[in-house]
């Protein structure tokens, strides 16, 4: 399961009860996707979240507003998630190449 941050935690308080059950299904299905820190919005996901295009859009907004997703090109996108994504793609290559990277040495300018 996905683990919530405390800011991002704080911030979708503000948000209706209904919301944050949106929230955490977006949140698990981005988890389980491909689509690193995104899912795509359609039908699939309606069904699969149970709500109708109108309550969707409606919990969407108000996540929008605490600032916890946002809509991109018909896509969810979590900024956590695909920051979350791109360090664990750091660390695979860390890891193809034996482990933690060396640090460069710093030239004198």
């Amino acid at each position: 399961m996905f683990m919530a941050v405390e800011d991002e935690w704080l911030a979708v308080r503000r948000a209706s009860v209904a919301a944050r059950g949106v929230l955490a299904d977006i949140l698990y299905l981005i988890e389980r996707g491909k689509g690193k820190g995104t899912v795509q919005v359609g039908d699939v996901l309606l069904r699969m979240i149970g709500v109708s295009e109108a309550e969707f859009e409606a919990y969407v907004a108000e996540l929008a507003a605490c600032g916890v997703i946002r809509l991109a090109d018909g896509m969810i996108v979590s900024d956590r998630l695909e920051r979350n994504q791109r360090i664990r793609e750091i660390m695979t290559a860390n890891g193809r190449k034996g482990g933690r990277p060396r640090k460069q040495p710093e030239t004198a300018a």
